[in-house]
């Protein structure tokens, strides 16, 4: 597969066989994965960049909660152009007081799609 986007992180680095090039899917991944646990009104000149999941652990496991965690996804995915949303499921574990998000990405220059998963632990203020 050709490369189409291409950035570096040090997420995984050791993960990564010591690399900080990271590229196409794995690449827009993280880029929406930082979007979303940006807490939002911390950029500074992006106002409305981010959302409010990072202060999900310091609330309630509600429906109301978990609403609002379903909505913001939707609004970061849907505005990367590189991405199109499949599906998005939230499944909330009360006996575990987290949330486990899953959705499925259609990568539009690339031509696949691909799951992407990801748990919030509401406690602690651990994500």
């Amino acid at each position: 597969m050709d490369i189409l986007y291409k950035g570096f992180s040090t997420h995984n680095y050791v993960l990564s066989g010591g690399s900080f090039s990271v590229t196409n899917v794995d690449l827009v991944n993280l880029d929406i994965l930082s979007h979303i646990f940006t807490e939002k009104n911390e950029r500074v000149m992006l106002p409305g960049w981010g959302t409010d999941i990072p202060n999900a652990p310091f609330e309630p496991l509600t429906s109301e909660l978990i609403q609002n965690i379903r909505d913001d996804i939707e609004r970061v995915i849907n505005y990367d152009p590189r991405v199109e949303l499949l599906t998005l499921t939230i499944a909330p574990y009360y006996d575990s007081n987290a949330i486990i998000a899953s959705v499925t990405l259609q990568y539009i220059e690339l031509n696949v799609s691909d799951a992407l998963e990801f748990v919030l632990k509401l406690e602690s203020g651990s994500i």
